[in-house]
């Protein structure tokens, strides 16, 4: 047994957990800070927007597409940073079937074993996940 510091939006909790959960938390914690680091670091810059597939061309007719191609970039980025503030308030079980869900692309059925639940109570989980989550937006 380890313990782990949670922060729940309001509080630092130490809650004592089993050796695995400890190294499911501090994955999912690398998992995090490797992607703030990213947008951290990553500028909307003409390099960034070429390798989104943007494309620039000479001459004045494509100036203000670019532009709003750019804004619509910037604009992403900030929903980005948004959603990752909201998944920062979820619970650690919550942020996990999150993990699971998207970032590792598991079927609810693969997450429910992995997590020893139902099916139906990953589907019931995620639907109070996103319930969260609109409330947000």
């Amino acid at each position: 047994m380890k313990a782990i510091k949670y922060y729940d939006g309001r509080n630092n909790i130490e809650i004592e957990v089993s050796d695995e959960v400890v190294q499911i938390y501090q994955e999912i914690k690398r998992d995090e800070w490797r992607q703030e680091y990213y947008m951290r670091t990553k500028n909307i810059s003409a390099d960034v927007l070429s390798e989104a597939g943007f494309q620039f061309e000479a001459g004045e007719s494509n100036l203000q597409k670019n532009l709003e191609e750019a804004e619509d970039a910037h604009d992403l980025y900030e929903k980005l940073v948004t959603i990752r503030r909201v998944l920062k308030t979820l619970s650690f079980e919550q942020q996990r079937i999150i993990t699971l869900k998207f970032y590792r692309l598991e079927s609810d059925t693969e997450i429910s074993k992995i997590l020893g639940i139902t099916r139906q109570a990953v589907q019931s989980r995620l639907e109070t996940i996103f319930k969260k989550i609109r409330k947000t937006f």
